[in-house]
């Protein structure tokens, strides 16, 4: 099992991302667009470790990128008894449908696995509260 083989000899771990970031955040507009707010956010995933090839070296998937946003709107309804919330939320703003590989032949010629990924997608939510 090339997993077994790979841990026990403290390489890599297959499967695992060794560097991974996220960044996100949201801003509360003021003024006359009081109540409105926008977010965006950032992520980075390392290259996945796959296995060995055939000449013993590491094989590496591709890494990941992604970013996110989202605008909204905050208020009240009603003698400001009910409060209200209306979100978008963009995923993947740039499009990235790239698929991600992660397995290779042992000569690195093709891949063997790899997982489609969902191109940009959106959310549109809303609550109430009483």
């Amino acid at each position: 099992n090339i997993a077994d083989q790979i841990s026990a000899e403290n390489i890599a771990e297959v499967g695992n991302r060794r560097k991974n970031l996220n960044i996100f955040s949201r801003y509360d507009l003021t003024g006359f667009l009081k109540g409105g707010f926008v977010g965006g956010g950032w992520r980075y995933q390392g290259p996945i470790v796959m296995g060995l090839n055939d000449a013993g070296m590491l094989q590496y998937g591709n890494s990941v990128v992604a970013t996110d946003a989202l605008v909204g709107y905050r208020g009240k309804l009603t003698n400001k008894r009910f409060t209200y919330s209306v979100q978008l939320n963009i995923s993947n703003v740039f499009d990235n449908d790239d698929p991600l590989i992660f397995r290779r032949s042992g000569d690195d010629s093709y891949a063997t696995r790899i997982r489609l990924v969902d191109g940009r997608a959106y959310r549109l939510s809303a609550s109430v509260k009483f």
